[in-house]
């Protein structure tokens, strides 16, 4: 079975070459956050099931994609929607997006 670290990689290869230039700032969003993507600039957007190994976002309002692009000059990626222990995830998959964006 491929460990966590190896599919961490996975998901982090598929976005380098899908996105392009990586992001200098990350935001990950839940509930009440996501509107922050209306002043992204997108020039790449990811449902999370196009990921490899990602979880799927099922709390409402979460929509389950990964944006990537431009505020003000600055690149950054916005994961609109986060993962719950309360939803069945192990911490393993609630931390997942954050040990690809590392």
């Amino acid at each position: 079975m491929q460990g966590l670290k190896s599919k961490a990689a996975d998901a982090a290869a598929f976005l380098r070459q899908k996105a392009g230039q990586p992001p200098e700032t990350i935001l990950l969003t839940g509930t009440g956050l996501g509107d922050v993507s209306q002043a992204l600039e997108v020039s790449a957007a990811f449902p999370y099931s196009e990921i490899p190994h990602f979880p799927a976002a099922t709390a409402p309002g979460h929509a389950g994609r990964l944006l990537v692009g431009d505020i003000r000059g600055c690149r950054v990626a916005i994961l609109q929607g986060r993962f719950h222990l309360y939803e069945g995830y192990s911490p393993a998959h609630v931390t997942f997006p954050i040990r690809v964006a590392q």
